[in-house]
C-alpha cells in the first residue's frame, strides 16, 4: 500500500539483519522511504546494541551519509529517510519510551469490516 501511494522507486525494502548488520551495500540509504518487515531484535547484550544501531538512521535532522551501492561507485549524499517498522512481537526492538524518534503503534483491537477494505482497495485503484 505504501508503495502504491510514494511510488515504487522511492520506497526501500530491508530485512533487519542487512540494515544492523555489518554489511557494506547500504543504497537503501537514499531512499525517502525504507520499510522493514518481521522486525525482531534477539534478546542479551545485541538487543540494546541494536537500538544503538538504530539511532544512527532514525533521526528527524538531515544528515550526510556515504552510499556504498552494489553496482555502482561510492558517492556522499544528504539523508532524511523515514523508517517503518513492521513486526507481529511486543518489544521487539528495545526503544525507551522517553525516545521521541520512534513512535509504536499497534493494531486496533478489533477488526474493521470488510466494507472498510473494499473502500480502501477502490480507492488504491483510482490513485
Amino acid at each position: 500500500m505504501i508503495k502504491t501511494l510514494i511510488g515504487r522507486s522511492n520506497v526501500g525494502d530491508v530485512p533487519l539483519n542487512e540494515m544492523l548488520g555489518d554489511g557494506v551495500f547500504n543504497e537503501w540509504r537514499e531512499k525517502p522511504f525504507v520499510l522493514c518487515e518481521e522486525t525482531l531484535t534477539v534478546e542479551g547484550k545485541s538487543f540494546y546494541t541494536n537500538y544503538e544501531k538504530l539511532k544512527t538512521f532514525i533521526d528527524p535532522r538531515t544528515s550526510s551519509a556515504v552510499i556504498n551501492p552494489k553496482y555502482g561507485m561510492k558517492r556522499e549524499i544528504e539523508v532524511n529517510t523515514s523508517y517503518l517498522f513492521l513486526t507481529n512481537h511486543a518489544n521487539a526492538i528495545a526503544v525507551p519510551e522517553e525516545d521521541r524518534r520512534f513512535f509504536v503503534m499497534s493494531n486496533a483491537p478489533m477488526r474493521a469490516a470488510p466494507a472498510v477494505f473494499t473502500a480502501l482497495n477502490e480507492w488504491l485503484g483510482e490513485k
